[in-house]
């Protein structure tokens, strides 16, 4: 009953980040640093289903001013969707550089998954898509 009740909050989480988005609250971030504490955060869990999560940023990347709860749910949504759609194992590296140039950051989510299909690919950002039976379908549109 205690699983459910989380499974269930978790769902109005989503909805009402969904629909009242928290106004972000940028900061000057240190993104190596933010980066490293999210992998070390969900990688143990990913471990025990065979699936290593590796963290790699550029050296001398500038503080960038963003709202590090917003881009570390962004980070939650797409590792855990990358690991979900992993059926035996597999690796999932999160890398950040600098954009060319330097006017910016490129932080990218990357895995050795399966992959996903052309439809699924231009529906994965609308409300409610899922191709899982146990999803809400929220997660990249929060993101």
């Amino acid at each position: 009953m205690l699983a459910e009740t989380r499974r269930v909050n978790g769902t109005l989480q989503s909805l009402l980040h969904f629909a009242r988005p928290r106004r972000p609250r940028p900061v000057p971030t240190d993104i190596p640093e933010l980066l490293a504490a999210t992998v070390q955060f969900i990688a143990p869990g990913l471990r025990k289903r065979s699936i290593e999560l590796s963290c790699s940023t550029a050296p001398d990347l500038p503080l960038i001013s963003l709202d590090a709860n917003h881009l570390r749910q962004v980070l939650v949504n797409l590792i855990n969707n990358a690991a979900e759609a992993m059926e035996s194992g597999g690796a999932i590296t999160v890398r950040a550089t600098a954009f060319p140039e330097g006017s910016g950051l490129i932080v990218a989510v990357e895995d050795d998954g399966p992959g996903m299909s052309d439809e699924t690919r231009e529906k994965i950002f609308e409300p409610f898509y899922t191709t899982k039976f146990h999803g809400t379908g929220l997660g990249l549109a929060v993101a």
